[in-house]
């Protein structure tokens, strides 16, 4: 979940209202954000940029990986998974 200068990693069942972890970060709000997610179990490492942000245990070693807006502008492309 991204809001200016706010990271937050959101998992569980009921991912939007459970936070796992939450890191005051500043980056690039208006613009183009590079958003990386390594997953290896349940660590999940997250980097805005090529700046690490942090890293949570979520607790799971699997689920699902999900992308919305509030915004009607924004886009979300070149999504890549890989094992």
């Amino acid at each position: 979940w991204l809001n200016p200068n706010n990271v937050r990693l959101m998992s569980g069942g009921t991912w939007y209202n459970n936070q796992t972890a939450n890191w005051g970060f500043n980056y690039q709000w208006n613009g183009t954000v590079h958003v990386k997610l390594e997953i290896d179990g349940g660590k999940v490492t997250v980097y805005i940029g090529e700046k690490k942000v942090g890293e949570s245990n979520v607790g799971t070693s699997s689920g699902r990986v999900g992308l919305f807006s509030w915004n009607a502008g924004t886009s979300f492309d070149n999504l890549v998974i890989t094992r």
